[in-house]
């Protein structure tokens, strides 16, 4: 039986900028011993999918469902990445207890308020994935307890996120449903997870 190994994950503490990439995995079929390096080429000549801390939630969550991703990357005016949001983000436990803390009602709660920070962001680089297996980067995930990796492009002068790929685009791809970075957050998830079903977050 094949052991995959998580990836060397590197904190993404610097100022960075985003060309994290929407790809189109519906005619993509991986399995866990296929090369990650056909994962990070679906990423390739795609148009990026970013938000901004200053959007609101239900706005950003229109563009989430337009675009059909359950993580964006969030910019700052000057195209920086300042953090990542996910649905789970702007539906879940961080905007009911930003609500519960400070007062402001969710109509009134920006990408901002709720968003992971950079601070608390790892990723992995390209060169990495490309070495490894999707069964390494499946651990990886499971390692970091998240329902997406960031992939980062080494540039001459700095990094560059590349990709974020989700659980939802591996299960896509890996025809499953892997609980990869799942953790009932809230009563919404808990029904999910009881019911069997994806909560496509």
């Amino acid at each position: 039986m094949t052991q995959y190994q998580p990836l060397k994950l590197v904190s993404l503490n610097a100022s960075v900028p985003s060309n994290a990439a929407k790809a189109n995995f519906s005619n993509l079929k991986l399995s866990l011993t296929s090369p990650a390096s056909i994962l990070v080429d679906a990423y390739s000549d795609q148009k990026p999918v970013t938000v901004h801390g200053d959007d609101g939630v239900q706005e950003t969550l229109h563009v989430m469902q337009a675009m059909r991703v359950s993580v964006c990357v969030v910019e700052n005016s000057q195209g920086a990445v300042v953090g990542i949001v996910t649905k789970r983000d702007l539906m879940g436990q961080r905007s009911v207890a930003f609500c519960t803390s400070t007062g402001i009602p969710r109509s009134d709660l920006s990408v901002r308020d709720v968003m992971i920070p950079r601070s608390s962001l790892y990723c992995i680089s390209k060169e990495e994935a490309r070495s490894a297996d999707i069964g390494d980067v499946v651990e990886t995930l499971k390692r970091i307890g998240d329902g997406y990796i960031l992939i980062t492009d080494n540039q001459a002068l700095s990094s560059v996120i590349y990709c974020v790929v989700s659980t939802q685009e591996l299960n896509s791809m890996l025809d499953t449903h892997l609980q990869l970075g799942y953790r009932a957050l809230n009563m919404m998830d808990m029904h999910f997870s009881l019911s069997g079903l994806s909560s496509d977050f």
